[in-house]
């Protein structure tokens, strides 16, 4: 069984109603471990409290219902310092929740599903797909 951590993107493109990604999600979730990190988890927040309504409420509930939330741990720190050294190393530093979440993917043994590809595709040890366009790395 594969096991997925699902990037903010493709959760707020559910939350669109983007019947495409959400048909792929529960696809190819099913039967498989979905999970969001707890860095995901507060960016959705920050979105509920920028717009929140008992419909947008409830659609979240049912897009985060199939899935666990998992906690930025001490492990998952210590991945995102590697990650941020080394990429500020080769000067490709990308946004600092998007190296939190690849870190986590990486220290919870995850394949991160985003549609952000340009900038995760920097992070070398990073297994990612791409539900959106099916393509992956």
């Amino acid at each position: 069984m594969v096991k997925y951590l699902l990037d903010t993107n493709v959760l707020i493109e559910c939350l669109r109603r983007n019947t495409k990604i959400t048909e792929t999600v529960l696809a190819k979730g099913k039967g498989h471990d979905l999970a969001i990190s707890s860095v995901t988890y507060g960016e959705l927040m920050v979105g509920m409290l920028k717009n929140d309504t008992p419909r947008r409420r409830a659609a979240l509930s049912k897009v985060l219902a199939p899935m666990q939330t998992l906690p930025f741990d001490d492990g998952a720190a210590a991945k995102f310092a590697k990650i941020k050294f080394a990429l500020e190393k080769e000067g490709k530093v990308i946004g600092p929740y998007d190296m939190q979440i690849a870190a986590h993917a990486i220290w919870s043994g995850r394949c991160l599903v985003t549609h952000n590809t340009g900038e995760f595709s920097r992070i070398h040890s990073l297994k990612w797909e791409d539900w959106e366009s099916h393509d992956g790395a």
